[in-house]
């Protein structure tokens, strides 16, 4: 069999190809039992196909080659914990999933009431290989969301403390009490600073200022302008800076248009039609797929993604596919607190297995040695917290640190010349007119497009 077929398995181990060398001319050269043999002898014994096998044994010269002759089960990877909304659905007649995108505007909660279900992560299903070995599943990570202000969470359900605005980040599930101006917002109102929620059901005049400790949300559109949120801004208009002013959010930025506007968000930007002459970055990413971005520089941690970048007008227009060193620097930093924690901790153990070796020899612990191991073991339970919750904070930046390495852009339309790409001391500049372009950097800083 071997000085007819060869068979390469491919890469993941999940197909098998044969294909063929020299074939006899005879109707059936060699039986099926034959062929199965040659096949497991190379390994491969998992997702034959039997019907394929019978049909080369039987018309071997009727076939057109290679043939996939054996394929594996890839492993289903678990999903992550998210939240869904206590409502019932009328559409589908079951609870949704609460989102940021989707529950901007229509957030309103009681005190006392339930407002969100943990479903938890799954852990996957597992896979097989065609060399019937077992692939195993990425279990899904637990829920990221933690109480907020005026929320808390008992078992797998997240509770209002009072009536108020829900507040959805990727950290934080908040209620906020809500201060509400109808109409325009004019600079002749004042700095508005309120410690919670601020909707302007009108536009957001030049020179005017707000502060909120919740979400900012404006019906209209917003001018020459600073917005500064703990929470969300979400811009039912879009924004036109004049090249001053500045909008900035811990959580997620939504808007319609960006027009010479500063923005910078802590977590995603989204903006839904175009990006012209502005500076948005985002700590992660900037959602953009239907907008046209023209001048000004997109800066972003984890991707970017446009419809188009620059103009038949070669205006100049940076994306910046940022380097991940604060995080790092703190892994670094949590490393070095566990290691000293862990060593207090041994020196803890080895303090209360002497105390007990003691009492062994004596028979009780004096009042002293009772009242000093008391202090150890409580010593030691706050140096176990502390340990759990450094253990928690490490294994959530290591995940970010992951996802930012890939740190991609995305075109989907056409992409221009005098764009340019950087990636720390690295650049990419376009001098040729691309269509749907995705430009990410390799670890030597060597930039990578794939049309």
């Amino acid at each position: 069999m071997k000085g007819i077929f060869t068979l390469k398995v491919s890469s993941d181990c999940l197909k098998a190809v044969l294909d063929k060398l020299n074939i006899p001319e005879s109707e059936k050269a060699y039986s099926k039992a034959d062929l199965i043999r040659f096949i497991e002898e190379e390994g491969v014994t998992f997702g034959l196909n039997d019907k394929l096998i019978n049909e080369i044994c039987d018309f071997p010269n009727k076939l057109c080659f290679p043939l996939v002759i054996a394929e594996g089960i890839p492993a289903k990877d678990g999903m992550d914990a998210y939240l869904v909304k206590e409502e019932y659905s009328k559409q589908s007649g079951r609870r949704n999933r609460l989102n940021y995108l989707n529950d901007s505007y229509t957030s309103k909660v009681d005190n006392g009431s339930i407002i969100a279900t943990v479903i938890p992560a799954t852990p996957g299903f597992d896979g097989m290989n065609v060399y019937g070995e077992t692939i195993r599943p990425k279990p899904g990570g637990d829920l990221k969301i933690e109480p907020g202000k005026n929320v808390i969470r008992h078992q797998q359900q997240f509770f209002s403390l009072i009536d108020g605005e829900i507040s959805l980040t990727d950290k934080f599930l908040s209620v906020n009490p809500v201060h509400i101006v109808e109409g325009d917002l004019v600079p002749a109102n004042g700095k508005l600073q309120f410690n919670g929620n601020v909707i302007i059901t009108g536009n957001v005049s030049t020179g005017c200022q707000i502060e909120a400790e919740g979400d900012i949300k404006i019906y209209g559109m917003v001018e020459n302008s600073t917005l500064l949120a703990e929470g969300n801004i979400i811009i039912s208009g879009g924004i036109s800076g004049g090249n001053s002013g500045l909008i900035t959010a811990k959580g997620n930025i939504n808007v319609n248009y960006l027009n010479q506007a500063i923005v910078k968000a802590g977590e995603n930007v989204y903006v839904h039609k175009s990006i012209l002459h502005s500076d948005v970055e985002a700590k992660g990413s900037i959602l953009s797929h239907q907008a046209v971005v023209i001048g000004g520089s997109l800066s972003s941690r984890v991707s970017i993604h446009v419809k188009d970048a620059g103009n038949h007008s070669f205006t100049n227009t940076v994306f910046n596919l940022l380097e991940v060193q604060d995080e790092s620097s703190r892994l670094n930093d949590i490393n070095e607190e566990l290691i000293k924690l862990n060593v207090l901790i041994n020196k803890l153990i080895k303090l209360e297995e002497k105390s007990h070796k003691a009492a062994s020899v004596t028979g009780r612990l004096s009042e002293k040695q009772r009242h000093l191991l008391m202090k150890q073991k409580t010593t030691k339970q706050h140096l176990l917290s502390q340990i759990s919750k450094l253990t928690d904070e490490h294994n959530r930046l290591k995940g970010e640190i992951q996802s930012h390495k890939n740190v991609c852009l995305y075109v989907y339309g056409s992409i221009y010349p005098h764009v340019k790409v950087n990636f720390g001391k690295y650049a990419k500049n376009f001098k040729q007119k691309h269509k749907q372009v995705k430009v990410f950097f390799l670890q030597s800083g060597v930039c990578r497009t794939s049309d």
